[in-house]
């Protein structure tokens, strides 16, 4: 991938070396407007948070004349039933891209906190993972499991870090009950996992479908309160 990704962002705090960075990814189809108001129902009184959204990489149809933005294309028609093992096939451009825009802002991993909704918590999960570092926090919304055996590997990987650094694991997860896109079971599945390495995991289950709505909210604040 040659082009860097773009972003909007929110940083109020740039140069204070104890502010945190929350990097948040969008979801299939939309673009990075819109996850950015969250900034302002997130940020936990008197925590000093940078926010960075960035712009998907590809430009994908939504609707006739109308397009938006994706982490990687997918026909919605042909969505698979269990994602579990499902790896996209661009994940190899992306990542080293995502990796010039983080490393650009020149931060430590143990600041760094990755979220995203739908294919963007996909992303941030696999980001979190695969980072040289252990990042300070994962955000999963509406997201699922997928690449099963690459993430079990890199899971114990971070379980081994923190067991020799003595740091506690905690990631935070939500999901609609009546999901129509993403069923609520592929994130259970990625609770279990997590769980399986030690994780402390923050669930948010709701009565809706794929959305964030404000029990979704209110639980990602208690999280990046207790976190950072």
């Amino acid at each position: 991938m040659q082009k860097p990704i773009q972003y909007l962002d929110d940083i109020q705090h740039p140069h204070d070396p104890d502010a945190y960075w929350v990097f948040l990814f969008h979801g299939f189809g939309a673009d990075a407007s819109d996850l950015k108001s969250l900034s302002e129902v997130l940020t936990p009184q008197n925590k000093k948070i940078n926010w960075i959204f960035p712009n998907g990489v590809f430009s994908v149809p939504i609707a006739p004349m109308m397009s938006g933005r994706a982490w990687w294309p997918l026909t919605l028609s042909q969505l698979p039933t269990d994602w579990s093992l499902y790896t996209p096939p661009e994940l190899s451009q992306i990542l080293p891209a995502i990796w010039k825009m983080i490393d650009s802002f020149k931060i430590p991993w143990n600041k760094v906190i990755l979220g995203g909704f739908s294919q963007g918590a996909m992303l941030a999960t696999e980001v979190y993972l695969s980072a040289p570092e252990m990042p300070a926090g994962l955000i999963s919304l509406s997201g699922a499991l997928i690449r099963k055996n690459e993430w079990s590997a890199k899971l114990a990987q971070r379980q081994k870090e923190a067991t020799t650094s003595g740091k506690t694991l905690k990631a935070f997860f939500s999901h609609g009950e009546n999901d129509p896109v993403l069923p609520s079971s592929g994130t259970q599945k990625l609770i279990q996992m997590f769980k399986a390495h030690g994780f402390q995991c923050d669930f948010a289950s709701f009565r809706g479908g794929h959305e964030i709505p404000m029990p979704a909210v209110t639980k990602a604040h208690s999280y990046l309160n207790a976190i950072t």
